[in-house]
């Protein structure tokens, strides 16, 4: 009675100072567009999956800073004659303009390659495009470094790369976007055609692609709630109401996101459909008990009408918002910031969306209280035929409960089974939509044989150099190995130029009194090939675009293949540098994400039911049902070969929360059956038909609104919808027939 009180005086004051109210929401609503359509930001660059002191991402930007930045454009030109002088001039004249950009760390072509010479006991390096060279002398000058030349001139000199190097993500990450238009104006200025790739490029692309896929789904999802709630609302005159209630959470919720400073990724993305759709739900309920006490006329009151009508939605509508956003908050266990973030603003979404469901409705009905025309009553087919389907469920659920209980343990094992047939991949490649980006990162690929730089280095434990013989053979001798690796392609160190030298001048390079300081340039593919006093040496290596579990198998056999030429020598050590550690570590915190997430969100959601329901063997019962749609859903993944990867992570623990919306209504209402004499059989039956209505157009609605997500023209963006609708449809299932048979069998 406490809460009715309390209640009633809320909403009398909503109701008192509605304009004033109003008022200050639709003030609040005009300040938060302004900030999401002139600050929000897009950023997925692979580093915001990662917390600032995870050791890997250190390890990352340790080494962006040390060896050289990674952040690496690749511009492929089709010529005539790589080696003409008109090319050369073109290529000369980019280096010109792009150099003077002051977050360009280096570029490097044909026009800025060196090779080495020895001259007076000192290995210097030299032009290798020199005007006073001839054609075929450079050529053979670089197919003696054919690890140069194959990163420099393709096909029968008809193809020729064009590298820029950026600055370290840490100085270039707030202004890359401007750089990279920068960028791209100079080329279009000095190139008729090109292709280009390269982490910048592709995540300025993915960025787009996030943008104006945001765009479309707010218009896809308005448009489409706009038709849920014709058809699901008693009265259309509701629509206004309903529209302000869905708009509103979402509005303010992104004001907020850019005024803490966060930006949109292709996870948080998701929050506004989310978001919107699970409002629609809680607003349905609301107006339809609203309009079913309108009809009855009972109340002496427009304000008791409205106090009662929405008192009564509140318990079950608090208890469905309670289990949604438990799924969101157990993403905060996450170890990936993006997981975190998501959840989050999510859980506060979704507070935000049922306070204010409350607020707006109050509002809006009592603005309706003028018009009379919506107490009218009609015979509804919207009614009929859930009830229909209610009926022939209470008939199968009671007939054919051991049928469905037999059933329902086999696909609960099949379920088990599939789950160990899932998958853990990430595809980069999958972020990208069939564009020109990803149209030119493969023709890119299939020239360069990759376009990845992985940086192979290797150290001495004591600090000791490792320019001697017996150490250069064995780093011959394993990046001779690395060249066999399918999705490697051009490795390059000094043991290129030190094979150079050896066949041109004689020299060998271990000798203690050759100076060999020439080799710490930055214009050798941009990364230092040795560190100052020698006890480190690079090779880089370019990988194509593949997946996080072939990653993961790709330097397991490089680790392998170095243990097994330096027969695990404790004194010399390889460390693999790049963004791909950062990949197959993304690769390992997923599962981790899925299982702590998982486990979290099914801990907190028994909880609920058991304090719901207050007895542990019906608390376990209505719990059993809803591990049904997720272990359909893994059956799905293994049947379609879709693999657990970053974008769909988060589905298991989401979707237990929402599997256990329906759930909660049914339970409410068994549970006042029950304690009003009737058997279980009946009062299962009488909830199931009072519940039919509510629980049709919340899964139609879901489904529908994560439906949307299949336009979308991102695999990840498509497949994570998919699931998504086809996991509320199992959890439909699972509370239409299952549950139903398991209380009837079982609670006793």
């Amino acid at each position: 009675m406490m809460l009715l009180k309390y209640f009633q005086q809320f909403i009398t004051f909503i109701i008192k100072f509605r304009i004033a109210i109003t008022s200050i929401i639709f003030a609040l609503c005009c300040f938060s567009t302004y900030l999401i359509f002139s600050k929000i930001k897009i950023d997925n660059a692979i580093t915001i999956w990662f917390l600032e002191n995870d050791d890997v991402y250190k390890d990352y930007l340790d080494f962006q800073e040390k060896q050289g930045s990674d952040e690496i454009i690749v511009v492929m030109i089709p010529t005539s004659n790589a080696f003409s002088k008109a090319h050369l001039n073109k290529l000369r004249k980019l280096h010109q303009k792009i150099d003077t950009l002051d977050n360009v760390n280096s570029t490097y072509s044909l026009v800025k390659a060196q090779y080495p010479i020895f001259a007076n006991n000192t290995m210097y390096l030299n032009a290798i495009i020199n005007d006073n060279r001839s054609e075929k002398a450079t050529q053979n000058i670089l197919n003696k470094l054919p690890a140069i030349r194959d990163n420099l001139v393709a096909e029968n000199n008809t193809k020729s790369f064009f590298y820029i190097q950026l600055k370290p993500l840490s100085k270039v990450d707030q202004i890359k976007d401007k750089l990279l238009i920068e960028i791209k104006q100079i080329i279009n200025s000095e190139l008729d055609d090109y292709k280009i790739t390269g982490a910048p490029i592709l995540v300025d692309e993915i960025n787009k692609s996030v943008s104006k896929e945001s765009v479309f789904f707010a218009i896809i999802i308005t448009l489409l709630i706009i038709g849920i709630l014709l058809i699901v609302l008693p009265r259309k005159i509701y629509l206004p109401i309903a529209l302000v209630a869905v708009a509103v959470p979402v509005c303010l919720l992104f004001g907020l996101y850019v005024i803490l400073g966060f930006k949109l990724n292709m996870i948080s993305m998701l929050i506004p459909t989310i978001l919107m759709v699970y409002t629609v739900s809680d607003v349905i309920h609301i107006i339809s008990i609203y309009h079913s006490n309108l009809l009855k006329n009972t109340f002496k009151t427009s304000n008791e009408l409205i106090i009662n009508s929405l008192y009564q939605s509140l318990k079950p509508c608090f208890y469905t918002t309670l289990t949604t956003i438990i799924g969101y908050l157990a993403l905060c266990v996450s170890p990936l910031p993006v997981f975190k973030v998501t959840g989050f603003f999510t859980f506060i979404g979704l507070l935000i969306s049922f306070g204010l469901a409350y607020i707006i409705t109050a509002i809006g009905f009592r603005f309706l209280q003028s018009d009379k025309s919506i107490a009218s009553s009609k015979n509804n087919v919207k009614l009929t035929i859930p009830l229909f389907i209610a009926q022939k469920l209470n008939y199968v659920t009671s007939h054919y409960k051991k049928t469905i209980l037999v059933s329902f343990s086999i696909l609960l094992l099949a379920g088990i089974i599939s789950i160990f047939d899932i998958e853990v991949n990430s595809y980069s490649i999958d972020l990208l939509h069939d564009g020109k980006a990803k149209k030119d990162l493969r023709a890119i690929e299939k020239t360069l044989k990759g376009t990845l730089r992985l940086s192979l280095d290797i150290y001495s434990a004591d600090g000791s150099s490792l320019m001697n013989d017996k150490t250069l053979r064995l780093i011959d001798k394993f990046q001779q190995k690395i060249t066999q690796e399918d999705d490697l392609a051009t490795p390059v160190s000094v043991i290129d130029f030190k094979k150079f030298l050896e066949k041109r001048f004689g020299v060998h390079s271990s000798v203690k009194n050759v100076k060999l300081k020439p080799f710490d340039s930055q214009n050798k593919l941009f990364f230092k090939l040795v560190s100052d006093d020698f006890s480190r040496i690079s090779i880089n290596v370019n990988s194509i675009s593949i997946g996080s579990k072939e990653l993961g198998i790709l330097l397991s056999s490089i680790r392998n293949s170095f243990n097994t030429v330096f027969n695990n020598d404790n004194n010399i050590i390889l460390k693999i540098n790049g963004s791909l550690p950062l990949y197959l570590k993304l690769h390992e915190y997923i599962l981790v994400t899925q299982l702590r997430s998982f486990g979290t969100a099914l801990l907190l959601s028994f909880l609920v039911l058991f304090y719901f329901i207050k007895k542990f063997r019906t608390s376990i019962l209505a719990l059993i049902p809803n591990l049904l749609p997720l272990l359909l859903t893994a059956m799905v993944m293994v049947a379609l070969d879709i693999p657990l990867n970053a974008s769909n992570a988060m589905i298991a623990p989401i979707m237990i929360g929402i599997a256990m919306d329906d759930t909660i209504h049914l339970i409410h209402k068994y549970k006042l059956y029950k304690s009003q004499g009737f058997s279980v059989t009946e009062s299962m039956d009488k909830a199931t038909i009072f519940t039919c209505r509510a629980v049709f157009s919340t899964t139609f609605t879901l489904v529908l609104g994560f439906s949307v997500l299949l336009f979308s023209r991102l695999t990840n963006m498509r497949e994570f919808g998919l699931l998504c609708a086809v996991t509320i449809f199992f959890a439909l299932i699972a509370d239409a027939l299952v549950l139903p048979a398991l209380i009837k069998a079982f609670d006793k």
